[in-house]
């Protein structure tokens, strides 16, 4: 091997370590505030979950959990697991863009006061959340809401609303034609 090259290669090598040494290695650890810009919007287990109740517009779709299965409330039909299946664990509670406010006083300000949206969760222990869904931000990227009864004021991700919306607008109702074969 020629020994140019390998002199080359480990001065490369010695220059990478004494930056990492030096710069990356020092930098100060992250601390709770820096961690806790995002808090959560509200926070639920999974297997918490009992009823969905989704409002938008004028469409409305409700879901119950039976036997850790998924139903249409009205009817019982048993809902397309290839569009529902990450719909209830986007209910445990999405991680917020941002806290607003503690302390909302203008809920017409944000759409809050008649909300676009509104999602009603009924948790196994018989206890109800609902969820008022306001304007979305200028930028678009994200959407005012806010907890029944609270005062506090979040910023959540755009997506999360329209994934959940989209529920109401276009249900996801079992096709045995479209469906995949169950897994044995």
């Amino acid at each position: 091997m020629n020994y140019r090259i390998s002199f080359i290669l480990i001065v490369i090598a010695t220059i990478i370590s004494i930056y990492v040494g030096f710069f990356e290695l020092k930098k100060p650890p992250k601390t709770d505030t820096q961690t806790q810009d995002a808090p959560w919007f509200y926070d639920i287990g999974y297997d918490e979950l009992a009823i969905i109740n989704i409002t938008y517009g004028d469409s409305k779709v409700s879901f119950t959990k039976k036997e850790d299965k998924w139903v249409f409330t009205e009817n019982n039909d048993n809902v397309d697991l290839n569009r529902w299946s990450g719909i209830p664990l986007l209910f445990t509670g999405p991680r917020s863009s941002r806290l607003i406010t503690n302390n909302l006083t203008n809920p017409e300000e944000y759409g809050i006061a008649e909300p676009s949206a509104k999602y009603t969760v009924t948790l196994s222990t018989g206890n109800i959340i609902t969820i008022l869904v306001g304007t979305q931000t200028p930028d678009n990227s994200s959407s005012y809401v806010n907890l029944l009864g609270k005062t506090s004021l979040f910023l959540v991700p755009s997506s999360w609303v329209a994934a959940i919306n989209n529920m109401a607008i276009n249900p996801p109702y079992f096709d045995p034609n479209t469906a995949d074969e169950p897994v044995i």
